[in-house]
C-alpha cells in the first residue's frame, strides 16, 4: 500500500518462509526501518512517517492496533478496537471503517485519536445485515458499503446516517466489486459477476 504522500510503499515479503513487513522509499527505492513486531500492517499514518499494524488480533475479540514510527523504528502507542471482524484504513491515514462481529454492526474510526467516532446506521438500526465495506469516498468523509449485491450504501463518516442507496443491476444473488467511486460520488464505477 501507498502512503498518503506517495512517498513510502508498505510491502508484505517472504524471508525464506516467513513473511515480513518492509517500508521502500520511493524516490530511492531504499528500505526504511521498521520493527518486525509489525507483522500485520494496517497502513500509514496522515504524514506517512508511521504504519499501523496489529499488535494482537483474533476475530470476534478486542483487536491491538499499534502506532509504530517509521524513522526511530518503534512503537510509540497502542489502542483497542472491541469485537473487530474487519478494518479498512481510508486513504486519508486517519479514518477507519471497523466491521464488528458481534454487534454486526459497521463503525467509523478516527485512528489518530484510536476512538470510534460513529456507528453506521439506518433511521436509528445499527445492525447492518450484508452491509460490506468498498471504499471511502469524498476525501473519507463519506464510506460506501454494498448490500446484498444489489445496492452500493453512502454514509456520512461523521454521523454514521445513511445519505443515499445507489441500485445496482442484478440478477439472482450477485457480488459487487468497486472500481471507483468520483470525489463528488457522481459517477460510480462497478461491476457485477456471479
Amino acid at each position: 500500500m501507498l502512503s498518503p504522500d506517495g512517498r513510502r510503499l508498505l510491502l508484505r515479503v517472504e524471508r525464506g518462509k516467513t513473511p515480513v513487513s518492509v517500508v521502500i522509499d520511493t524516490a530511492t527505492g531504499r528500505q526504511l526501518p521498521l520493527p518486525e513486531a509489525v507483522n500485520s500492517p494496517i497502513g500509514f499514518t496522515a504524514d506517512g512517517t508511521k504504519v499501523y499494524g496489529y499488535v494482537r488480533a483474533m476475530t470476534g475479540q478486542e483487536a491491538r492496533v499499534g502506532v509504530w514510527s517509521i524513522p526511530a523504528g518503534e512503537k510509540l502507542r497502542e489502542f483497542g478496537v472491541p469485537d473487530f471482524l474487519r478494518i479498512a484504513l481510508g486513504p486519508n491515514g486517519k479514518t477507519a471503517y471497523v466491521r464488528t462481529s458481534k454487534a454486526i454492526s459497521s463503525e467509523v474510526w478516527d485512528f489518530e485519536a484510536g476512538k470510534r467516532v460513529c456507528t453506521l446506521s439506518i433511521k436509528g438500526e445499527t445492525k447492518l445485515y450484508h452491509n460490506d465495506f468498498l471504499a471511502f469516498a469524498d476525501g473519507c468523509r463519506k464510506v460506501v458499503t454494498e448490500h446484498s449485491g444489489r445496492e452500493l450504501r453512502v454514509f456520512d463518516a461523521a454521523t454514521g446516517k445513511l445519505e443515499r442507496t445507489v441500485k445496482v443491476p442484478a440478477v439472482n444473488t450477485l457480488a459487487v466489486r468497486l472500481h471507483g467511486v468520483s470525489d463528488d460520488l457522481a459517477a460510480v464505477l462497478a461491476e457485477t459477476y456471479e
